[in-house]
């Protein structure tokens, strides 16, 4: 259930006895588990990962992530991990209805600020179509995912303090 009361989901038993989300609504979710794996695959991106850590403008001298890293026990900070920040945003697909598609994607912060904003470094994890007045429920497979995958790609939770 969403917070503003509207029920986004059917729960489903599946033949095989597991119980699973049905979107009431249409919406594409695409795995982030999936997308990392793949943007990992890309060479330009394997060779760039990691070597933007100090530079300025860049996420990780900052003091967020100086908190971060201390609250994953330093494993922020290794180099073989890599931090991700999500974004949403809305578009007008149709020209008579504003903002009527919503999407959730996602980049790997360890790259060069410029880098990072390339389409190719990007990943795409749900588009919503139409204008939800919230979009936590449409989240639920997205932190749901960002749970499995804890020990291996860790969420960050936002910060109050920033």
């Amino acid at each position: 259930m969403c917070p503003c009361s509207l029920k986004r989901f059917d729960q489903l038993t599946t033949a095989n006895g597991s119980v699973v989300d049905k979107p009431v609504k249409p919406f594409w979710w695409i795995s982030q588990s999936f997308s990392i794996r793949h943007l990992m695959r890309n060479p330009r991106f394997a060779a760039e990962r990691g070597q933007h850590r100090n530079g300025l403008g860049e996420f990780y001298p900052s003091p967020l992530a100086a908190r971060m890293n201390a609250a994953t026990g330093g494993e922020l900070f290794k180099q073989a991990n890599s931090g991700y920040e999500e974004a949403a945003d809305g578009f007008q697909v149709f020209q008579h209805v504003e903002h009527d598609t919503h999407v959730h994607m996602g980049r790997c912060i360890d790259l060069s600020c410029e880098m990072q904003q390339e389409l190719a470094m990007m990943f795409l994890m749900a588009v919503v179509p139409g204008k939800p007045k919230c979009v936590e429920a449409y989240r639920q497979l997205i932190d749901k995912e960002w749970q499995q995958l804890a020990n291996q790609v860790r969420p960050a939770v936002r910060d109050p303090k920033r």
